[in-house]
């Protein structure tokens, strides 16, 4: 018989499932509700779309309404009536424009929350098949088509599942895991499940961190100590991962339960832990053995102790998948307490926004956000900038340019351990940021600035390491985890740069750029250097290519006799705290000689007496600059070259005659036929050079002012003192000495008169 009725429309208990198409369904309702021609469609309500899952509450909402969030501007005729921006400037564009300075995602605590995977009873794996090397992918198939993911899913860290793991699973069963990016390292674990954590520190594939996979686990310990009260078991290294708080060691009896209520990690000594056991029992002997260590799902919350992981480096993330499950024991119960914790050693929960999806360990930086800022500012490891420096105040400078070689080189053949990402375990004393590593496996020498320092005291899981860069100093080293290598630390300040160098003679060396270390270009006349065979620094006065000519510094005569020999490290650095780097160019290949003796004149042409006469040619024209073009009345008149040297000598000829007589301590400008050609006549040459004596006549020493050969006495006008020192002297007795006037001198208490004649 046919229906009497036609039934047509949606039956109200499927709750709108049986639509067909529920976008256009809602469409269509949402198309009447509209004020204008803008429309109103479903899309507009995907603001709201999964808040429920969040933090996000009706006060957060009322916010976003607010008028003051709208972006207006004054037109020209009515400007005290604002109007909204056209087209209008929404939540989520300002979103995007902060994005250009966080970075996407933001560089600090901007994680997205990592994947999900919600895993029904049919995609666990039996218990039987489960051991102490499964994996978290070995218990969870996550590919399965009735597997919800990945979704976001974090809320914290704390996970309250209730009585289903999924509200669409058929049962009461399944499991549930998590993966994702963070840098945290210290954190505890809770849990009414089975679980197993895991970790990719290196990105060469998981490790198992804790692995409670069943209910009951076999694990080998050593008998400590029983007082009647409490039992204290320990247990390795590889055994603690398969223990936590909360489990239990059946009685004597064999019901009653004997529960772990505290770990202390290397309380027997490094990498033997003690379990305490509120309780004795007889199934742990005094001999040590193996015995169960047992929890029952859903009933009881055990607690992990504190589980540390490697310390990588700053900015850096390393990959971690949380896997915990419950499964169906056969005694049909439901298991209702389905609840996991994730949180830091101070108990605090851990925001989705800490943890990432996706990370990429190594990639550059956008230029323009904030990470990029970061990792460029000014700082030991970013000592070079086109920025432009400005200041509203006074910049003080300290710098002491180095004398003995031992002020700049801070540790020598000391060994450490590598084992990843940059990471070199061992000692790290006397060892700050910003210092270089210096290594050579035969072939390579390399050098490295310190990046990071991890100073734990040796705790557990903690060693002391320094950070050089996580990937190309292990390549250049041909270093794998594990291996060790002797380095030297050298001192950052004011190094310019380190170098292999080859000797040539006692005063000459060959420079090679090391890897990672700057070019031999960035060496520059009188900057200072030192080999590893010397013990005191000298001064760089000739460059040929890569070669580099030094002498002694001033009042450092002792160390005249120093060589450089064979292959062997050199370390070169500023001689002042300043450079002026803005006529670096236009000064290319200028240099400057100290004058040692008066200048003399004959037959058209000056002659120069100078500390040495290396670099100084004839051809191509080289030119001398002396305060050229000042109102001094000393100085070298414009385009005099030189006309002759004699190194024997040390002297030069000059194509000209010098106004007035140049004196000892006072610095000559030469300038190479290129750069006057380059830069033209006109150029103020004397400014590529700082005078290289700054008290002449005297000459500076560390001891302060001396006499030079050529002055050794000085006379003056007037002469003050703060305070007189005379050492070594010998009293006489004169009665006939003439004087008109004298100083007084204390010694001892007494005073004593130094006569002026």
């Amino acid at each position: 018989m046919a229906n009497k009725y036609q039934k047509f429309g949606l039956r109200a208990d499927k709750n709108l499932a049986d639509l067909d198409n529920k976008q256009v369904a809602l469409a269509n309702t949402l198309d009447g509700i509209k004020t204008d021609d803008t429309g109103f469609a479903p899309g507009d309500l995907l603001v709201v779309s999964g808040l429920r899952n969040t933090e996000v509450d009706q006060t957060d909402l009322i916010q976003v309404g607010d008028d003051n969030i709208l972006t207006t501007y004054s037109p020209v005729n009515d400007p005290n009536n604002p109007l909204p921006t056209v087209p209008l400037i929404r939540l989520v564009d300002r979103i995007e424009n902060y994005k250009t300075i966080t970075g996407t995602p933001p560089f600090i605590n901007g994680g997205d929350g990592g994947n999900a995977w919600f895993v029904p009873s049919n995609h666990v794996t039996s218990a039987g098949s489960i051991d102490e090397t499964s994996t978290g992918a070995d218990v969870l198939d996550i590919n399965g088509a009735d597997v919800i993911g990945p979704v976001d899913f974090w809320d914290n860290g704390n996970w309250r599942l209730g009585l289903k793991v999924n509200d669409t699973f058929i049962d009461t069963y399944g499991g549930l895991q998590w993966e994702g990016y963070t840098n945290l390292t210290t954190f505890n674990i809770g849990s009414t499940g089975k679980y197993i954590i895991e970790y990719d520190p290196l990105g060469t594939g998981y490790e198992i961190v804790k692995s409670i996979y069943s209910e009951s686990i076999d694990v080998s310990y050593d008998f400590v100590s029983d007082d009647g009260t409490t039992t204290i078991v320990s247990v390795d290294e590889a055994n603690l991962k398969y223990v936590t708080t909360g489990q239990y060691v059946l009685g004597s009896d064999n019901t009653t339960h004997v529960v772990v209520s505290k770990i202390e990690r290397d309380a027997g000594g490094a990498g033997v832990h003690h379990l305490t056991l509120d309780g004795t029992t007889s199934n742990i002997s005094a001999s040590g053995g193996t015995v169960a260590f047992k929890m029952q799902q859903s009933e009881v919350e055990t607690l992990s102790e504190e589980i540390r992981l490697r310390q990588t480096y700053t900015g850096d993330m390393f990959k971690i998948r949380l896997t915990v499950w419950w499964q169906d024991r056969g005694d049909g119960d439901r298991l209702p307490f389905k609840n996991f914790e994730f949180y830091d050693v101070d108990s605090e929960r851990y925001p989705f926004s800490y943890v990432y999806k996706s990370y990429t360990r190594g990639q550059t930086p956008v230029v323009g956000t904030f990470e990029h800022f970061n990792k460029n500012k000014a700082g030991p490891n970013a000592q070079s900038s086109t920025a432009v420096l400005s200041t509203s105040n006074t910049i003080a400078i300290q710098y002491d340019p180095p004398v003995n070689t031992s002020d700049k080189v801070k540790v020598t053949g000391r060994t450490f351990t590598y084992s990843g990402l940059g990471k070199l375990e061992g000692d790290i004393s006397n060892i700050s940021v910003g210092d270089w590593v210096v290594a050579n496996n035969g072939a390579t020498y390399a050098c490295y600035q310190v990046e990071q320092i991890i100073n734990a005291g040796g705790t557990y899981n903690r060693p002391d390491a320094i950070f050089v860069n996580y990937s190309s100093f292990a390549t250049a080293m041909n270093l794998n985890n594990g291996d060790t290598i002797s380095v030297s630390i050298i001192d950052h300040l004011g190094v310019i740069g380190i170098y292999k160098g080859v000797s040539v003679d006692a005063d000459q060396t060959t420079l090679t750029a090391m890897t990672n270390g700057p070019a031999v270009s960035e060496v520059k006349l009188d900057m200072l250097a030192c080999s590893s065979s010397m013990t005191k620094f000298k001064r760089i006065v000739n460059l040929s290519s890569s070669e580099i000519t030094t002498e002694p510094v001033h009042g450092e005569g002792e160390a005249g006799a120093e060589a450089y020999s064979g292959t062997e490290i050199v370390i070169v650095c500023a001689s002042f705290g300043l450079v002026d780097s803005s006529s670096e160019v236009q000064c290319q290949g200028v240099f400057g000689k100290e004058v040692t003796a008066s200048s003399t004149n004959s037959g058209g042409r000056t002659t120069l007496t100078l500390t040495d006469t290396n670099g100084l040619v004839t051809s191509p024209n080289m030119y001398a600059y002396y305060l050229t073009g000042s109102s001094s009345p000393v100085q070298i008149p414009a385009g005099l070259t030189i006309y002759d040297v004699n190194t024997g000598a040390n002297t030069i000829e000059l194509s000209g005659t010098v106004n007035g007589t140049i004196e000892p301590g006072a610095t000559i400008v030469f300038v190479p036929n290129s750069a006057y050609v380059r830069e033209g006549a006109s150029y103020a040459f004397e400014g590529c050079v700082l005078p290289l004596n700054t008290a002449p006549p005297f000459a500076g020493t560390p001891e302060g002012l001396a006499t030079i050969t050529n002055y050794p006495n000085i006379e003056f006008n007037e002469v003050a003192f703060t305070e007189l020192k005379i050492n070594n002297t010998t009293a006489s007795t004169n009665t006939n000495m003439a004087y008109s006037e004298y100083l007084t001198v204390e010694y001892n208490g007494t005073n004593y008169k130094m006569l002026i004649q």
